[in-house]
């Protein structure tokens, strides 16, 4: 009689014990993995004349670094004028200004250009996303240049002012 009890509570005790170790072996394998961290950067800068020699300008500089492969997502925005006074209207000076995300000196993300030949300010926007970025330490920059149909130096391009903001994904 005690067999036939054991061998009938046993079966419920051996099954109870084996679903308490596959529950519990998935809740750590969840606590043990790290959530992704998320950070958001910005930066602005104040009205800037734009080089018309084909060099560039770095209007923004954001240095962040990420302890694990990330995610970016990068927006800005600039106000381009030309910036030789009010002139201009239909038929004057065309200026172009020419902006681009640039991470780590050497990747080119997004690139865009305005032209325009009217002195009202226009607004450049850019946004992107990369997702391979690698662990380490990075600067993302905002370069633009400016050029003039006319080609006299003396007649400028201006980045008015603007900002970028990067939200950093990392740990996905």
């Amino acid at each position: 009689m005690k067999r036939i009890g054991l061998l009938k509570y046993g079966g419920w005790i051996v099954a109870v014990c084996i679903l308490v170790i596959l529950v519990r072996f998935p809740l750590q394998a969840q606590a043990a993995k790290t959530l992704p961290s998320v950070e958001t950067l910005n930066g602005t800068f104040s009205s800037q004349n734009l080089p018309e020699d084909g060099s560039t300008l770095t209007l923004v500089r954001i240095p962040f670094s990420v302890v694990a492969p990330a995610k970016l997502q990068i927006t800005s925005l600039i106000d381009a004028q030309f910036g030789g006074g009010g002139c201009c209207g239909q038929g004057g000076t065309v200026v172009t200004e020419t902006c681009s995300l640039v991470l780590d000196s050497s990747t080119t993300l997004f690139t865009t250009a305005w032209s325009s030949n009217a002195s009202l300010p226009a607004s450049l926007s850019m946004t992107a996303t990369d997702s391979d970025v690698p662990a380490g330490s990075h600067v993302l920059t905002v370069q633009c240049t400016g050029s003039t149909d006319t080609g006299s130096p003396g007649e400028t391009v201006l980045a008015r002012s603007g900002g970028t903001s990067l939200l950093v994904i990392s740990g996905v």
